[in-house]
C-alpha cells in the first residue's frame, strides 16, 4: 500500500473529490482525518472508512477559521501522533457560489469565496508546516481549478482565487523544497460531483457543453482527481514539487 504508516489531513472531505480521496488514501494504508464543515457528513464518511478497516476520524471545522483549523491539526496530532499529508480541497458548494456576471456580485460574496478557498489554504498550510519541518517529511496537495488557468464565466471569484491558489503553491514549495517536503496542485476540469450536478439541473446544455469541449468527451469522476492526489503523496511523487496538474480531458493539452 503506497501510504502505509502516514497520516492524512483531507478538507472538505464529506462529500465529492474530498470524500473519495479520503477514502483511497484510506484504501492505500493513510489514517485519515475528515475535515469538513458538515459534521454529520464528515462523520458518515469517516463511519465508512473504519467500517471497511481503515483509520478515519471526523472533525468538524470551518477552515476560514484560525482557531478551528489549528484545533484540527492539534486533534490529529493527539490521535496519530504525526501528520505527513494535507490535501486543501475545501470549497464552497455550488449552491453556495451565485452563477453571476462579476458587475452583479458583492463584496460579501467575495469574500466568502476567498476566505473559503484560499485563506483556508494559507491557514492549514501555516498549521502544518511546522510538525511538517521538525520530522523533513510532508507532502502538501492544494487542489485548484483550471477555470485559475483560463477562466469560467459567471465564476469570475472563483476563478480568480483558485489562480491565487494554484501561486502560492509554487512559492510555498520553493521555500522548503530542501526540507522534504513537497508542495503540488491538482486542477481539475469538470468532474462529476454534486456541485456540478446541481449546475447541470439548474442550466440546460451544461452536460452536452462538456462532452464538447472535452477532448475525451465526458466529464471525469472523482476518482479521477483522488488518483494523482495520491500519486503526489506517495514516495512515487518524491520529486516533484511546484507542480500544478490539469486532471480534465485534456482540456488544457
Amino acid at each position: 500500500m503506497r501510504l502505509s504508516g502516514k497520516v492524512a489531513i483531507v478538507t472538505g472531505a464529506a462529500q465529492g473529490i474530498g470524500q473519495v480521496t479520503a477514502e483511497v488514501m484510506a484504501r492505500e494504508g493513510a489514517s485519515v482525518v475528515i475535515g469538513d464543515i458538515n459534521e454529520e457528513g464528515a462523520a458518515r464518511v469517516a463511519e465508512k472508512i473504519n467500517k471497511s478497516g481503515g483509520r478515519a476520524l471526523a472533525v468538524k471545522v470551518d477552515v476560514s477559521k484560525e482557531d478551528e483549523v489549528k484545533r484540527t491539526v492539534e486533534r490529529t496530532i493527539a490521535e496519530f501522533s504525526r501528520v505527513d499529508i494535507l490535501v486543501n480541497n475545501a470549497a464552497l458548494m455550488g449552491s453556495e457560489r451565485p452563477f453571476k456576471s462579476f458587475a452583479e456580485t458583492e463584496l460579501a460574496e467575495w469574500r466568502r469565496e476567498i476566505d473559503v478557498v484560499f485563506i483556508g489554504t494559507l491557514l492549514f498550510c501555516k498549521a502544518v508546516i511546522g510538525h511538517m519541518l521538525k520530522q523533513e517529511y510532508g507532502r502538501i496537495i492544494n487542489v485548484s481549478s483550471d477555470a485559475g488557468k483560463h477562466g469560467v464565466p459567471f465564476m469570475p471569484i472563483f476563478s480568480g482565487v483558485k489562480a491565487a491558489v494554484a501561486g502560492f503553491t509554487r512559492a510555498l514549495a520553493l521555500d522548503v523544497a530542501r526540507r522534504g517536503i513537497t508542495v503540488n496542485c491538482v486542477s481539475p476540469g469538470p468532474i462529476r460531483t454534486p456541485s456540478l450536478v446541481q449546475a447541470m439541473e439548474r442550466f440546460q446544455g451544461v452536460e452536452e457543453t462538456w462532452k464538447t469541449i472535452t477532448p475525451m468527451g465526458r466529464a471525469g469522476e472523482p476518482e479521477d482527481i483522488a488518483r494523482m492526489i495520491v500519486f503526489l503523496a506517495s514516495d512515487e511523487g518524491n520529486f516533484i514539487t511546484g507542480q500544478d496538474y490539469s486532471v480534465d480531458g485534456g482540456i488544457r493539452m
